[in-house]
C-alpha cells in the first residue's frame, strides 16, 4: 500500500469516528462523549435509573382564619383555634418538629355593595401551616382531627403524598442507572469497534429525586364520612456518569 493510499485510509477512518462522535453529541441527552487523545481515550456515559415507590409521608397545607370587629380580637381568635389545631395534630401522632408556621397576617376586610361604596366588614386574621405527616396511612385521620378541632375556622389547602425514606428506592434506581450506563457504553464501543477497559470513575450527577406529587384540595365534608388520602406511586430517579478507559 503506497503512502497516499495509507493516508486516505486514515482520513476515512478518522472521518468515520468523527461522524459517530458528532452523531452522539447531537442527541438531545448527549449521553456519550468519545475522546480521541491517545493519552485519555475513553467513553463517558450518562444514564438515568428509575424505581417506583409508594409514598410513606404526606405534606398537608392548612390555614386558620378568623373575622372579628377588631384586629386584636381576630388575631386572638385565630391564635386560640391554632392552638387547638396544634393539639389535634400532636394527639394524632404528628411530631412538633413537623409543624411549621408559614405565615401570620391581619388585615381589614371590606364588602363592596352595588352602590360602589366599600364598607368595613371587620378584620381578618390568618395563620398558615405546613405539616408533615410521616405515617402516610394516618393522613386521613389527621385531616379529620384538624377539621374537628378547628371547625369552620380551618381551611385545608391541599395534601401532597411524597417519599420520605428513599434509601431502598434510591438503591434500585442506582442499579438501574448503572445497568443502563453499561448497555450504552457497550453499544458505543461496538459502533466504534473498540473494547471497553476498566471503569475510571462513577459520579452521581443527581441525587434521588421523587416524581411530581399530586396536590389534592380538601374541604370539610360530611362529618360521617372519613377522609381517605390516596397515596399512589412516585418515580425515584438517579442519574450517574460513568467513564471507561479503552483497551
Amino acid at each position: 500500500m503506497n503512502f497516499h493510499h495509507r493516508s486516505a485510509v486514515r482520513v476515512i477512518a478518522f472521518s468515520l469516528i468523527s461522524v459517530l462522535v458528532l452523531a452522539a453529541c447531537g442527541r438531545d441527552d448527549r449521553e456519550t462523549v468519545i475522546v480521541n487523545d491517545s493519552s485519555s481515550r475513553g467513553i463517558t456515559v450518562q444514564a438515568t435509573g428509575i424505581a417506583m415507590a409508594v409514598p410513606d409521608a404526606v405534606r398537608m397545607y392548612l390555614t386558620v382564619t378568623a373575622l372579628a370587629d377588631t384586629s386584636e380580637n381576630a388575631l386572638a381568635t385565630a391564635s386560640e383555634v391554632s392552638d387547638k389545631v396544634r393539639e389535634a395534630l400532636t394527639n394524632n401522632g404528628v411530631k412538633e418538629k413537623n409543624i411549621a408556621t408559614q405565615s401570620v397576617s391581619v388585615y381589614p376586610e371590606y364588602i363592596y355593595p352595588q352602590s360602589g361604596v366599600q364598607t368595613l366588614s371587620g378584620y381578618r386574621a390568618s395563620q398558615s401551616f405546613e405539616v408533615v405527616i410521616d405515617e402516610a396511612d394516618t393522613a386521613g385521620e389527621v385531616v379529620d382531627a384538624v377539621v374537628a378541632a378547628g371547625g369552620d375556622f380551618v381551611q385545608i389547602g391541599g395534601v401532597s403524598p411524597f417519599v420520605l425514606e428513599t434509601s431502598d428506592s434510591a438503591n434500585k434506581a442506582r442499579a438501574d442507572a448503572i445497568a443502563n450506563a453499561i448497555t450504552k457504553a457497550e453499544d458505543y464501543a461496538k459502533l466504534l469497534d473498540v473494547k471497553l477497559g476498566s471503569v475510571e470513575y462513577i459520579t452521581e450527577i443527581s441525587s434521588p429525586i421523587g416524581g411530581p406529587t399530586m396536590r389534592d384540595r380538601l374541604t370539610s365534608g360530611a362529618p360521617e364520612a372519613a377522609t381517605k388520602i390516596d397515596l399512589g406511586e412516585q418515580q425515584i430517579t438517579v442519574t450517574v456518569e460513568v467513564r471507561w478507559s479503552l483497551k
